[in-house]
């Protein structure tokens, strides 16, 4: 049986929660501010936007850039910080494509 380590899930959490915390903290404090959309605006065949405009380059840009400052400071190396950071905002660009599919509105609060 796999032991699971509070320490590693916890460093992974805190740095997810960093990744996913900065695009809306960013968004309050710059406004639009280079708030581009990652899909450039453009359309899906089903005539929905590809993944919307809360996906935003900046974001995209800041929450790898936070991860990756973060990473050292809960003992984790930069490149992990990266890999964190790029790969949770891949997820949101999924996950908003997805929503985009299925007719689901922006969660909103």
């Amino acid at each position: 049986m796999t032991e699971l380590h509070f320490w590693p899930i916890a460093q992974c959490l805190v740095l997810l929660t960093l990744a996913n915390g900065v695009p809306p903290i960013a968004k309050k404090m710059l406004g639009d501010w280079l708030a581009s959309p990652i899909d450039g605006g453009r359309l899906f065949w089903d005539g929905q936007p590809l993944l919307g405009k809360s996906n935003t380059l900046r974001g995209f840009v800041l929450a790898t850039l936070a991860t990756a400052i973060g990473a050292p400071l809960v003992g984790l190396d930069i490149e992990t910080g990266v890999l964190i950071g790029f790969t949770a905002m891949v997820g949101d660009m999924l996950s908003s494509f997805i929503k985009r599919r299925l007719g689901l509105e922006r969660f909103l609060f």
